[in-house]
């Protein structure tokens, strides 16, 4: 399970239970922040400090400058289409990929990459057609399946997840397509509780799209914001009592 460390902190204060039984074991990775207090991870937790990078040109200074605390052990790179990750990156999304990977591992980090579905929006190399979504488009363009060395890769599954039918379809095609690449990868997930798709979420939706999701990948992660803590509280229990979040590989 992921989480960032501000998103934690607000669900600690709300529901302390459910963060004690989810983001304390050491099946969990707590983001910190790249350039302030970069071990959030709560006091007495076996989760995995973990630092997320959307421009490896950063993690690249960050790295070869000693900027990052010796206590994190996993480092994360989220390429999007958005103006966090540099230009060179979105329009070649797999050389950065790649070059993320082999300088986090030389670094002795655990790897964990999540490209956004939107890559295929500014990538040169394979560009989303006409008429053809997103999920088709990534999975096309095998920005996770050719990923090849991650330890693990997320899935941004976020803008699928209210919709039942289309979630199963997106995250069986991506298993299976990443999968005959990468056999032993770990794979995880996504739950918002402010979906992209604008549609309003609910602890109901949420909890069928874990369900579908954890039917076949590792983990979530889970992003949260102080207008969805309620929502967020509401959603974790409801999926802590239908079993949802047992003991999973780390």
């Amino acid at each position: 399970m992921i989480i960032s460390g501000d998103d934690l902190g607000l669900l600690d204060q709300h529901y302390p239970t459910i963060v004690d039984q989810i983001y304390r074991s050491a099946n969990a990775y707590v983001i910190g922040d790249a350039g302030g207090h970069q071990d959030q991870v709560l006091p007495g937790s076996r989760a995995h400090p973990t630092l997320a990078y959307t421009s490896y040109a950063r993690f690249r200074h960050d790295a070869i400058t000693d900027r990052i605390d010796p206590i994190v052990d996993t480092v994360m790179y989220n390429p999007e289409s958005w103006p966090r990750t540099p230009l060179d990156e979105r329009r070649d999304p797999h050389r950065y990929i790649h070059l993320f990977i082999h300088l986090a591992h030389r670094a002795g980090f655990k790897v964990i990459i999540a490209p956004g579905r939107d890559l295929a929006l500014t990538s040169r190399g394979c560009h989303k057609r006409r008429g053809e979504t997103l999920d088709a488009a990534f999975l096309r363009c095998r920005y996770a399946a050719d990923a090849v060395g991650t330890d693990m890769i997320l899935l941004n599954t976020s803008a699928d997840e209210l919709t039942t039918a289309t979630l199963q379809r997106y995250v069986d095609k991506a298993e299976t397509q990443i999968r005959r690449s990468q056999p032993h990868v770990t794979l995880l997930g996504l739950i918002s509780t402010q979906p992209p798709s604008h549609a309003r979420a609910w602890p109901g939706g949420l909890v069928r799209a874990t369900r579908i999701q954890l039917h076949t990948l590792a983990g979530l992660a889970l992003n949260v914001n102080p207008e969805t803590a309620v929502l967020a509280d509401d959603y974790l229990r409801d999926a802590q009592k239908a079993g949802l979040f047992t003991s999973r590989p780390s």
